[in-house]
């Protein structure tokens, strides 16, 4: 497990398993750290994939610098994916406040994941229907 920064997006990483193996990406949510993963990580690494797992922006040691709002997190997290693997797409795993980046960045650029899961936060069209449901009452 290597310790990396990018300069590109100001996001540190760990980073386990060779680099042209395919890459899984692990966004953790609050208020986990990258380290949360080891046990996915490990039996990844033992199936053949390289595993990322950043600290999010405002998790030191990444930028603490903002903004921290939806659309900037996945705007950075795309640009991290678009570095660590420019042409081929990569599987992503998010939990909790990485889930919510997780399926913003799906939506926003679904040819950029091969597969994807989110744990912990029902998705995101299940919030929309609950507001609905609170402002028809």
């Amino acid at each position: 497990m290597h310790r990396l920064r990018s300069e590109q997006t100001g996001i540190s990483y760990l980073s386990t398993g060779a680099q042209d193996a395919p890459l899984v990406v692990c966004l953790h949510g609050f208020p986990d750290i990258p380290r949360t993963w080891a046990p996915l990580t490990e039996h990844l690494f033992g199936a053949g994939y390289r595993v990322v797992s950043p600290w999010l922006p405002g998790y030191a040691p990444s930028s603490l610098e903002g903004p921290f709002d939806l659309l900037s997190l996945t705007r950075r997290i795309l640009s991290l994916v678009d570095e660590l693997s420019p042409s081929e797409p990569v599987r992503i795993v998010g939990h909790d406040w990485g889930s919510v980046i997780t399926q913003c960045a799906l939506a926003q650029r679904p040819e950029r994941f091969r597969a994807a899961a989110i744990l912990a936060i029902p998705h995101i069209l299940a919030f929309e229907t609950c507001l609905s449901c609170r402002t028809s009452s």
